[in-house]
């Protein structure tokens, strides 16, 4: 910022400002933005992806069939509508994966700093960290969580 004295706006490709420095931006009378929108979609279907594989054991069974080996009672399978899934921060990425996710019948819980809007019985709100980080409050923990940094 100090090497362009002309500059009047930073604008981020993507969510988030914290590589930033927004304080010194504001200072200067800098207008600072960023694309909230960018890529939540493309990232909750990862996730599902990613738990799609661990729950298929695609991972397993590849690695199996590469060694030359076909033993299928050798993974640990699970139903995605067996799951519980909990998904700490419910902003955009997270509210995505719920309704993916909600789609195979998984149970999700959300731990969020304000309780989710509009979930109805789709989604649950974790009452603690403890239950947020899937230990202690046995009445909601989570198979499988899915975090979210937290944005500015």
């Amino acid at each position: 910022m100090g090497l362009s004295p002309k500059l009047q706006i930073i604008g981020r490709l993507g969510v988030g400002l914290d590589n930033i420095a927004v304080d010194e931006a504001t200072r200067r009378g800098i207008w600072v933005t960023n694309v909230p929108d960018y890529c939540f979609e493309e990232v909750a279907d990862h996730s599902v992806g990613m738990l799609l594989s661990f729950t298929r054991g695609l991972m397993h069974f590849d690695r199996e069939v590469k060694a030359g080996r076909w033993e299928p009672s050798t993974a640990r399978l699970r139903r995605m509508s067996t799951l519980t899934v909990g998904i700490v921060g419910y902003g955009r990425i997270g509210r995505s994966t719920a309704q993916k996710l909600n789609g195979f019948g998984a149970r999700v819980l959300a731990y969020t700093r304000s309780p989710p809007r509009g979930e109805g019985r789709r989604v649950r709100r974790a009452r603690s960290a403890a239950a947020r980080l899937g230990c202690g409050d046995r009445a909601h923990s989570a198979d499988c969580r899915n975090e979210t940094p937290p944005q500015p």
